[in-house]
């Protein structure tokens, strides 16, 4: 049968339903298959998961990496940009005076101007205080007020960060305190033996392997990185994303057929042929649907790899520390009794940022499977609708707490396919911001379906020949 006789057919077999109208709007409400977005968002957790434990074993070689790193004494201090490269220029400096082992391939120049500054431990007994020269173990008593209780009461004031390395100046072949007597101290009272500092060197400047360092790390880091993609390749492929994917579709095909056949039975009285819509026209749509979650969903790893990467590399060049490092202090009280104080770093650690972007990457995936399962339902919805000849629909919304406000205000409202219903949300300063048109389904996340209003002139189905009831 042609289109031209299927729809003489159709017109005729359902005429007695629409009575003197030309329009008549669907009897049947369709539910979102919220079933199916749950299936979906189990999908993304699992696949999250399976990266999840991937990263969790290479963590401890990153973190290996990071601390020996930090124990060289070489991270440089970027902060005076008059007199040192950039971060970025830096690790091309170093990928080009290094080898794919990390071996390096001659003498470092010196990388500075006047001075050279980077981060290192240096010995309690070989700091003097730069006014005064006075030895650290006399710091304690050389300055008024300055003791335990003074230090630890700017800590808890916020005045005081320890997470940052005192200022010294080499003078004369001599540590000299410039900023940090504060933490000096502190370090002392809790038995440290060393302390980090800033270490700008006013006498010769002598030839820095501070790129050499950071060339070695890096090429280390890269190959760990490369190692953690490689091995979720290889556990991913058991995973299969792609049949897991199709067979979601294949489950939204039956339930949106099923619909859409109890939409046609109760409001028009026929009985639709699904086998029609398994043809060539609708696989497309579900083949594209396909194609597009497996890529997004494969993106996931590898841009937070990405993200991961620059976190580490930041990181570790502008002196983060790798893991959290409490401490504990002894406080003398008013009475005479002594307690102890645990202090905490208050600066994000780069295990803690690394954690935040696999965070943000699982919420994302959620995301996806949220807003792919409706964009779906929707497309598959209109396609069903545009083939029998259906131009024009009802809004009807879900109304639950995660529906908007314009979606609220769109629930029961007649629009066309072809133009769309205005999308808006509010706000304080600008009042009611219009963000152009869309059709239930196509906004991101939205859950809202559309009612079908058939039209005697222009409705075609694939219906199974009989008298329609």
């Amino acid at each position: 049968m042609d289109a031209q006789s299927m729809q003489q057919a159709t017109q005729e077999a359902v005429k007695k339903k629409f009575g003197r109208k030309r329009l008549l709007t669907s009897k049947v409400v369709t539910h979102y298959p919220e079933n199916l977005e749950r299936e979906y968002a189990r999908l993304t957790n699992s696949y999250m998961s399976l990266f999840s434990n991937t990263l969790k074993t290479y963590l401890p070689k990153i973190r290996a990496t990071l601390e020996d790193y930090e124990r060289s004494g070489f991270i440089m201090d970027m902060a005076d940009n008059d007199s040192q490269i950039s971060n970025k220029e830096l690790i091309a400096k170093a990928n080009a005076i290094a080898d794919e082992d990390g071996r390096i391939k001659g003498v470092i120049p010196f990388v500075g101007k006047e001075t050279q500054d980077k981060v290192r431990a240096v010995p309690f007994d070989a700091l003097k205080a730069e006014k005064r020269m006075i030895p650290l173990s006399e710091l304690a008593t050389a300055q008024r007020g300055v003791d335990e209780d003074h230090v630890v009461d700017l800590i808890n004031a916020g005045v005081l960060d320890i997470t940052s390395p005192i200022e010294v100046n080499i003078v004369n072949g001599q540590y000299v305190i410039k900023d940090g007597n504060h933490r000096a101290i502190l370090a002392k009272l809790r038995g440290q033996k060393e302390i980090y500092a800033q270490v700008a060197n006013l006498d010769t400047p002598p030839v820095t392997h501070s790129v050499a360092v950071i060339a070695a790390t890096n090429i280390k880091l890269e190959r760990l990185f490369a190692e953690v993609l490689a091995d979720f390749e290889k556990r991913q492929n058991n995973f299969n994303v792609a049949s897991r994917i199709e067979k979601l579709s294949n489950l939204t095909r039956k339930l949106t057929v099923k619909e859409w056949k109890r939409v046609v039975k109760n409001t028009l009285g026929i009985d639709i042929m699904e086998d029609y819509y398994n043809g060539a026209k609708f696989q497309r749509l579900f083949d594209s649907w396909i194609a597009d979650n497996v890529a997004k969903i494969k993106a996931i790893p590898n841009e937070t790899i990405v993200s991961m990467r620059n976190i580490v590399k930041q990181g570790y060049l502008n002196g983060i520390p790798a893991v959290k490092r409490d401490f504990a202090v002894q406080r003398k009280l008013k009475d005479g009794t002594v307690t102890t104080v645990t202090l905490h770093s208050k600066q994000p650690t780069i295990a803690e940022q690394i954690q935040e972007a696999y965070q943000i990457s699982k919420e994302h995936a959620q995301l996806i499977a949220r807003g792919q399962m409706a964009k779906l339902n929707a497309q598959i919805s209109q396609e069903q609708m545009n083939d029998a000849g259906v131009t024009e629909y009802v809004w009807r919304a879900v109304n639950d707490g995660r529906t908007r406000a314009c979606h609220k205000s769109l629930n029961g409202k007649r629009f066309m396919f072809a133009v769309g219903a205005e999308q808006w949300y509010d706000t304080k300063s600008k009042g009611r911001v219009s963000t152009g048109y869309a059709n239930p389904g196509e906004y991101y996340q939205c859950r809202c379906v559309a009612l079908p209003v058939f039209d005697l002139d222009t409705v075609v189905l694939p219906w199974e020949k009989g008298e329609a009831k």
